[in-house]
């Protein structure tokens, strides 16, 4: 079984492989997507304030996952980054808004409730994966695995 991050350095290997790219130029689609969130989110919300939070919602939603798709069908390098830069907006305007339509909708005495199962949701699906590795491999096999999969070589 390989861990998270050994299995985005074995994708980040084949990416760099088929643009004929080194690795630090496919981590530049990371940093990318990363970077430019805070835009989306200043986007999509502005967007949402003028328009409504749901429609402005259901079309950021429709447009990362158009984005996500066309990552696959990237012809080089350039394109791979600009689409991946575009996904990064779109991802920004995802969470302020819909987290902005959560907490509108829910009532106000369970906000605090709903609040921290929204925050909570990355930290979990990041350790329920890590947690199953961790019991299914022997100690020495996944002390092996994460070393790979940190070294990213």
């Amino acid at each position: 079984m390989l861990s998270t991050s050994s299995s985005w350095c074995s994708s980040s290997r084949t990416w760099a492989h088929d643009f004929g790219a080194g690795k630090s130029d496919i981590a530049w689609a990371t940093a990318l997507t990363l970077a430019l969130r805070p835009l989306g989110a200043f986007l999509f919300g502005r967007l949402a304030d003028r328009f409504g939070r749901r429609p402005v919602l259901m079309a950021d939603v429709a447009l990362y996952s158009v984005l996500g798709f066309a990552t696959a069908f990237s012809p080089n390098l350039i394109v791979f980054l600009i689409i991946r830069a575009l996904f990064g907006i779109a991802m920004g305007g995802e969470w302020g808004t819909g987290a902005s339509l959560t907490m509108e909708t829910v009532k106000p005495e369970a906000r605090g409730l709903v609040s921290g199962l929204l925050q909570s949701g990355y930290p979990t699906g990041y350790l329920l994966p890590r947690s199953s590795i961790a019991t299914s491999m022997n100690p020495s096999a996944h002390g092996s695995a994460s070393r790979r999969g940190a070294a990213c070589s």
